[in-house]
Formats: structure tokens, sequence, C-alpha cells
């Protein structure tokens, strides 16, 4: 029989107690641990300490270069309930990488930590996992909608709106504003919704502000420049004011993103 690193008991009850008893599996968060209806003093348990990288070869996520103790330790477990346990082990592993895994371990041990001392019923693990699915989803169509390589964030963050710059830039933001409008762009979590809304607000007066004071010119770019303007003329004073509401629309995007990443982990793709 081939040789097995499991746990100890002492590494076991040390997981499950680090865990809430609760499953680690972000979609799941279901309780382990339950009192027996018919004997005062037993329980009915349905958690797990499962292996991050398989106990012996051939397992799931095998790793060779781990020793003895490694793949015993505390740091190669994540607690789960019985299903998930079964389930990252379908197909040898193949559909839940160790990355993963780990994730999951960090990032519930992390919520484990931030919710203690609060009520249960804020912490209901069905509304949970609906909420934050849904706003990752959210999150995932910001980045890739207003992404931070885009035009869009290069006029805002970058370029000097006193110079001429594609007309198509500013036609992005018309269109991002436009479409994020709505209450299907609204993120669940309060706490996200209102630095959406910052964003959305301040892209906004930006938007409008420079569309308000450009002209198309013949290569179809925008200006605020043209020779029928002269020096006195206001729409030059507005230049440094817009470049300072670009660069704060700017700063609103990062810290929406920042604040999702803090409050959602990495975003999901549907």
């Amino acid at each position: 029989m081939e040789k097995r690193d499991n746990f100890t008991k002492k590494i076991v009850d040390a997981l499950a107690r680090r865990a809430s008893y609760i499953c680690s599996q972000p979609e799941c968060k279901v309780l382990t641990i339950s009192p027996s209806d018919t004997i005062s003093d037993k329980y009915l348990y349905i958690g797990k300490a499962a292996h991050i990288t398989a106990a012996a070869v051939g397992g799931p996520r095998y790793d060779e270069s781990l020793s003895s103790q490694e793949r015993g330790a505390i740091e190669n477990a994540i607690f789960l309930c019985s299903s998930c346990a079964d389930m990252i082990d379908k197909n040898n592993g193949a559909d839940f990488s160790t990355s993963t895994l780990k994730k999951w371990k960090l990032q519930h041990e992390d919520w484990v930590r931030r919710n203690l001392n609060k009520s249960i019923f804020s912490l209901v693990p069905t509304a949970i996992s609906l909420s934050v699915r849904s706003d990752r989803l959210l999150f995932a169509k910001l980045l890739e909608e207003f992404s931070y390589n885009s035009n869009m964030m290069y006029l805002l963050r970058d370029n000097d709106v006193g110079n001429p710059f594609p007309a198509e830039w500013l036609q992005d933001v018309d269109d991002f504003t436009q479409e994020w409008n709505d209450a299907f762009h609204e993120f669940i979590d309060p706490k996200l919704e209102g630095k959406r809304k910052d964003f959305m607000v301040k892209v906004t007066s930006f938007q409008n502000g420079l569309r308000s004071i450009t002209w198309r010119m013949e290569n179809g770019d925008l200006s605020v420049q043209s020779y029928k303007f002269k020096e006195e003329d206001p729409r030059w004073e507005k230049i440094n004011e817009l470049n300072a509401m670009g660069t704060e629309a700017h700063d609103a995007h990062q810290e929406l993103v920042r604040t999702c990443k803090a409050t959602l982990g990495d975003p999901e793709v549907s």
C-alpha cells in the first residue's frame, strides 16, 4: 500500500476551527457541524481536512517536490464540506489547481477573521454567495469595459486636453457612461456602489465639460484650439480645470477597483 502523509488530529482540529467549521469553497460556505437530534452529547459532522496537494503518489495535484512532513502540514490542508472535498478530487484534481485551493483557503480564513463577533443574521451563506458572485461579475465587466490600458483611461490619466485627440476617445467615454447609468450596473454591496457612483459622477462631469469646449478638426480629431479663438476666450480657462477633473475621475476609478479587489477578491468571468 502506498504511504499516505495524513494530517494529525491536532492539525485537523486546528484547521476546522480556523475555518469556523464552514466550507472554504467560496460558492458553498455551508456549516459542517450540528447537534444530534437524538443523542444529547453527540453531533453531526460533514467537514473534511482535504489535501491541497495529494497525500500519496498518483493522487490529485501530487507534488513530488514536497517532503513527507510538508504534505502532512496544515499549510497543505484546506477545510471543506464532504461534497466539496470530493468534488475537488474528481478527474484526479484537474479542474481545481493548487493555486485555486490555496486562494480559497486564504480568502476564507480572511473572511472568518473579518466577521468575528458579527451577527449570524448578517452572514447568511446563500445571500452572501449570490451577492458576492453578482458583484464579482460586475467587477469583471468594469475591468473589461473600462480597462487600465484603454484609450478612455489614457484620456483621463495622461492626455492634456489642450492638445488635439482622437474623437473616438471621447465617444468611448460617452458610450460607457450611457451604458453604466442604470440599475443593471449597480453593485449590491453599498460600499462598492458608493465608489461606483462617485466614479460615474466624476467621469460624466469630465466628459460633459470636455464635450462643451471641443470642435472637430478636418482630420476628425477633437480640439479646443482654433485660429478663431483669441487667448482671452473662456475655453482656455477650462483646460487646466478639465485636466484636473480627468485626474479626479482616474483616481475615483482606481479607488473603485481597489475597493472591489479588497471586498471581492479576483473578478469572475461569466
